[in-house]
């Protein structure tokens, strides 16, 4: 098959399958052997059926918008954007009656008019709630240990504070103006002591 005829297959399978509910199309354009890499959902049709109804439980409104596509061979990937309401429990969080926005990417395999195998996943979906915060931090994750994505989560905020703190909100390392690179490093290096100091040190 083309790929243009593959990508017709999986355009009328988000638009049909995601956005119309229309489950019946699953017979069709879903292969019997399909192979889904998403945790806690076996394979084959049914493991499509299966996923789709923990969608529909929990965000009975879910659409799917198709932001790029490109397919080589019998590959299809495609960027997408799912918006939807969070009315029903999810992997166990309780409903927030709020409206969610998810990004990703996924990538099919076709074969015969049918898809084969799909990579989105696994997909884990976390409420981390601090007693002292008002509202829970919402972790979507690909890394199917909750352990193991909130330490991944934790070290990037970790890292992404420093950068910001060495910029627009602290030391603003930029306007040093250094154009020597050995200056430059052993500036950032007391930078980096100065502010595991401020964090690690006892306050008392």
């Amino acid at each position: 098959m083309s790929t243009a005829e593959n990508t017709a297959i999986v355009r009328r399978y988000v638009e049909a399958v995601w956005n119309e509910s229309n489950r019946t199309l699953i017979n069709e354009v879903i292969a019997p052997e399909f192979i889904q890499h998403t945790a806690g959902v076996p394979p084959g049709r049914d493991g499509v059926r299966l996923f789709f109804r923990m969608i529909d439980a929990a965000f009975p409104d879910a659409r799917m918008t198709i932001e790029d596509m490109i397919a080589e061979g019998d590959r299809v990937v495609w960027r997408f954007s799912l918006r939807a309401t969070h009315t029903g429990s999810f992997q166990g969080i309780p409903a927030t009656g709020r409206s969610v926005t998810i990004t990703g990417m996924n990538i099919v395999l076709v074969a015969d008019a049918q898809v084969t195998q799909a990579r989105y996943g696994p997909v884990l979906a976390l409420a981390i709630w601090d007693g002292e915060e008002r509202a829970p931090l919402y972790l979507v994750s690909n890394l199917g240990d909750a352990e193991t994505a909130v330490e991944w989560y934790r070290q990037r905020a970790q890292i992404e504070t420093f950068f910001s703190d060495q910029k627009s909100r602290g030391f603003r390392i930029e306007k040093s103006h250094h154009g020597n690179p050995a200056r430059l490093a052993r500036m950032l290096l007391a930078a980096c002591l100065a502010y595991l100091w401020m964090i690690y040190s006892d306050p008392t």
